[in-house]
């Protein structure tokens, strides 16, 4: 995986040269909005001890594994942290299975849902009463999505940004295997800060680019489609003036970044945090960039941000549509991703790559680039030096129970 990483790194270096032309100001902790709640990323901060692992117990109210997406009871009980006020015993929660493709994977995901807020472990800006275990049976290295948040961390632009460590699971006393303990991609205090007006069209909106919302089961039905791409709206309280308002404000913000004009484009999106999310989607070559788990932020009479980066456990290679991890290219600007002769094989993205197009936006994607490439390479390298030289053992163990080294498991 470093090898590959170091490949990655290379390719924004190759981003043309521009000149005779303006260039923009990069974005930074001072120009950059904040949409969002952003959060440091716990990293085991206050998580695991020496090389081992904390745990999580789940025993649900049936007695069975929690094998479809509709929540069932159970209580959690949680040991071994660092600190041991995190420790507890048999707290009520109810928990379902969560993924759309991973979902049919053997080793499931899973999503708690607690009665009452919690810090779990520590992580995050403060408690909070949903959690995701995330199984990672696609990504033998089980790291993918971890270095991504971390490396998401360092991109202030972007704002919220789940933090990530990784857990022991006993579900029903029988040992689970590895999983990775994030936040989910929500709304709240300390999560997404998106705060819905029940009543005024202009308010805040969480939406997703989900190409799954097109065979949705009721769960997100507020959904609309611009040329080939599907967005889901999340919300609690939406009626026919508000979704026919931000309907059409993605509609314009659509129109106003094929126009190219930056003047138009700044009415409708804020750039920097555009910037800093297509370097770290280009960095890990994330092949669903384009297609789903990619979230905006249209806040009350303001623009539209990137925010909440998410699933990443097909990216850095991990795909045999991505040229088998050949990064000399790019990737989620390339034209022929979204229009040309490989559409249908690998997926960038629409806005992305019509940006891109544009030399103002590369200037202020180089100039970011070379602020925070250091950074990124640093975080990459050294969660995957850490993890590994700490808890390689712990990290081990999870393939004693889940043997698919050699298998191919993403088909």
């Amino acid at each position: 995986m470093k090898k590959t990483l170091a490949a990655l790194f290379a390719a924004l270096l190759l981003l043309p040269s521009v000149s005779g032309c303006s260039k923009g100001t990069p974005p930074t902790a001072e120009t950059a909005a904040e949409p969002a709640v952003g959060n440091t990323s716990s990293l085991f901060a206050e998580v695991a001890e020496g090389d081992v692992l904390p745990s999580l117990y789940i025993t649900t109210a049936t007695g069975r594994h929690v094998l479809e997406k509709e929540y069932e009871k159970v209580t959690v009980s949680a040991s071994g942290a660092a600190a041991e006020k995190f420790d507890f015993t048999d707290l009520p929660a109810e928990m379902k299975c969560r993924g759309n493709a991973t979902f049919g994977m053997d080793k499931k995901s899973y999503r708690i849902r607690f009665e009452e807020k919690i810090n779990l472990f520590g992580q995050g800006g403060g408690p909070a009463r949903s959690w995701v275990l995330l199984a990672e049976h696609g990504d033998q290295s089980l790291l993918r999505n971890h270095v991504a948040f971390a490396m998401a961390s360092k991109l202030d632009g972007i704002g919220f940004s789940s933090s990530s460590s990784f857990v022991r699971l006993y579900l029903n006393g029988v040992y689970s295997g590895i999983y990775h303990l994030a936040e989910p991609h929500d709304t709240g205090k300390y999560r997404v800060r998106a705060e819905e007006d029940p009543t005024e069209p202009d308010t805040d909106y969480f939406v997703e680019l989900d190409s799954y919302a097109k065979h949705d089961d009721g769960s997100t039905p507020y959904s609309f489609e611009i040329e080939d791409d599907i967005f889901a709206v999340q919300s609690d309280a939406m009626t026919v003036e508000k979704f026919r308002f931000i309907l059409s404000f993605f509609v314009e913000a659509r129109k106003a970044i094929i126009s190219g004009k930056r003047e138009k484009i700044e009415e409708y999106i804020d750039v920097p945090s555009f910037v800093d999310m297509y370097i770290l989607q280009e960095v890990t070559k994330n092949i669903d960039v384009g297609w789903s788990s990619f979230f905006y932020l249209k806040k009350a009479g303001g623009v539209i941000y990137c925010t909440c980066p998410w699933d990443f456990d097909l990216a850095f290679g991990n795909d045999a549509r991505l040229d088998n991890g050949d990064a000399r290219l790019i990737y989620v600007a390339d034209p022929e991703t979204v229009y040309g002769s490989r559409r249908n094989k690998v997926n960038g993205h629409r806005w992305f790559v019509d940006l891109m197009s544009r030399r103002w936006f590369v200037d202020l994607v180089r100039e970011r680039w070379f602020e925070v490439r250091d950074a990124l390479k640093e975080t990459a390298i050294g969660e995957i030096d850490r993890i590994t030289e700490n808890f390689g053992g712990e990290m081990a163990s999870n393939f004693d129970v889940w043997q698919i080294f050699g298998e191919k498991i993403n088909e």
